[in-house]
């Protein structure tokens, strides 16, 4: 279970968050993008008892607590299996690899877990090392995002992951208090370890004006509820340009312009001529005529006094960072419509085609499980870790074709190995048994990736899978590649050339070009081209 907390700074700011969950459409942004962030995960939001909110959402449980009072949550019911429970910072829309990061907290010895996240830490980063006369004393190169033990913070991290066993000792009667310093003395009192992390990812501050543009930035005006409808009245010559969500009663003067993202809460009124562009404006709110107002929330029509009438802009981009930082989904090299071709049909095509390969086999498979038993001891099936669409590790599933300490061999002989870049290939490979090389040539030893095609994890045509490792070795290669799901069969493996120092280019140039390239012709000329070769494989082995 998770808890989002939202806490009344006391002054602290101008209250952004407060104003945002009063309003309408703000609110189901808010709540919709805190949502969408913990997945299937059951989750409650506790709001100060004095803050209005516009929650409609019945199925999301809410707590109202006192300005002093102890967060009590004894009554909702978690999820009893779920090893921890998550405490949030509901101020924080945080973007990050969440799954990722979840596995580094299991792997802890700790009961509490505090986790910051640190955009310098999100995919491709270096780390300098200095001496305390900040001299340079090395560098290292991090491919993957990152994390790293720092100190116990002293206010309330983004989130808090405590263990069920600690709960009844720090939190009596499931009741939080809002105050970290009592929190941090509650463990300490109990001896429980607490651990802190700092880890990649991004966050948006919803309690600043920067966080509130970049939330309707991220979740879009269409997302709101109440953006259906249309301003009250609509002026001679005014302009809507882009997405925009309008309030109850919403008025727009004469030759007035809109241009979204913008959000307009009830009883607006925007003057003749005025240009808003990006702008969230409160309720019963009123632009004079001729104002100008950009990328600005406007909670108060004071704002316009003594100015001429002129919103100045404010040019902050906190978005950049917060889109492009947050686990792979930021690198992708290429993306593509729901309905489109990769999206849809190819994953048809390969649901049907792997369902009929792997019946067509299911009558030899006890023939070919028995002959790998019998040639050396060990599993029939090789299991080994890749990665897959958007950088997601899957167990990618082999007829095992060697001897079971395979993987050891392999530094020993990779002085022999005969191909460049990252990857390992010999010929007459020692590791390989009598009937691994059978299955090896006639290529029934990637018959049970159909299994990882089933189940989404890869695709019957696309790059071929590979470790985080190899990935690692070519930043832009790697988001091309990660942009597809992983394929059985593919362009490199038709097209490669096997020159000596050459193989590694043809590989990043031929998976890229698969990418940039991507349609039926290109799948089905591929899929022509390896049937063929299978066919010819199979007939020389007799």
């Amino acid at each position: 279970m998770e808890v989002v907390v939202f806490r009344d700074c006391e002054g602290k700011g101008k209250k952004r968050l407060a104003f945002a969950l009063a309003d309408e459409r703000l609110c189901a942004m808010v709540w919709d993008a805190h949502l969408a962030a913990r997945g299937d995960r059951t989750t409650t939001f506790a709001i100060p008892r004095h803050w209005q909110s516009a929650h409609r959402n019945a199925d999301v449980p809410v707590i109202r607590y006192g300005r002093k009072a102890a967060i009590d949550f004894a009554s909702l019911d978690g999820d009893g299996r779920a090893e921890w429970l998550v405490i949030s910072n509901g101020a924080s829309l945080c973007k990050a690899n969440h799954e990722w990061l979840e596995q580094h907290v299991k792997e802890t010895p700790a009961d509490v877990v505090c986790v910051t996240l640190d955009p310098g830490l999100a995919g491709y980063h270096e780390k300098i090392r200095t001496t305390r006369d900040n001299e340079i004393v090395g560098w290292r190169r991090y491919y993957g995002d990152g994390v790293e033990l720092c100190e116990i913070p002293k206010d309330w991290p983004h989130r808090i992951f405590i263990r069920n066993a600690a709960i009844r000792k720090i939190l009596p009667g499931k009741a939080l208090t809002n105050d970290f310093a009592r929190f941090a003395a509650a463990c300490s009192a109990q001896a429980l370890k607490v651990i802190s992390l700092r880890a990649a990812g991004s966050v948006l501050d919803l309690d600043s004006e920067e966080g509130l543009l970049g939330l309707m930035h991220v979740m879009g005006p269409s997302a709101s509820r109440g953006s259906g409808q249309g301003p009250e009245t609509l002026g001679a010559g005014a302009r809507i340009v882009g997405s925009a969500a309008f309030g109850r009663g919403v008025r727009i003067g004469d030759g007035a312009v809109i241009v979204g993202p913008a959000v307009l809460g009830d009883g607006v009124h925007i003057g003749d001529r005025a240009i808003v562009k990006g702008a969230i404006v409160a309720r019963q709110a009123h632009i004079p005529a001729g104002a100008v107002v950009r990328d600005r929330v406007v909670t108060d029509s004071r704002a316009f006094e003594g100015n001429g009438a002129v919103e100045t802009p404010r040019r902050k981009h906190v978005l950049r960072n917060f889109a492009e930082n947050g686990g792979f989904e930021r690198d992708y090299f290429r993306t593509w419509r729901t309905w489109s071709y990769p999206r849809y049909i190819k994953r048809l095509f390969d649901v049907a085609a792997s369902s009929a390969i792997l019946l067509l086999f299911v009558p030899f498979f006890p023939v070919v499980a028995a002959a790998i038993k019998f040639s050396s001891p060990g599993p029939v099936f090789y299991r080994a870790r890749r990665q897959g669409l958007g950088g997601k590790a899957f167990d990618c599933l082999k007829l095992r074709t060697m001897v079971p300490t395979a993987e050891g061999m392999q530094e020993k002989l990779r002085a022999v190995n005969q191909v460049d870049g990252p990857q390992f290939k010999m010929e007459n490979d020692p590791r390989v048994n009598a009937v691994g090389r059978f299955l090896r040539d006639t290529n029934l030893d990637e018959i049970p990736q159909f299994i990882n095609v089933l189940r989404g994890e890869m695709s019957v045509i696309g790059p071929r899978p590979s470790p985080e490792h190899e990935n690692a070795g070519c930043p832009q290669w790697r988001y091309a590649r990660l942009s597809v799901r992983p394929g059985i069969t593919g362009l490199w493996q038709l097209c490669r050339t096997r020159e000596e120092g050459k193989d590694f280019q043809e590989w990043v140039h031929y998976d890229s070009t698969y990418v940039r390239k991507l349609s039926f012709g290109m799948d089905f000329w591929i899929f022509w081209k390896t049937a063929q070769k299978l066919i010819n494989d199979f007939v020389d082995q007799f």
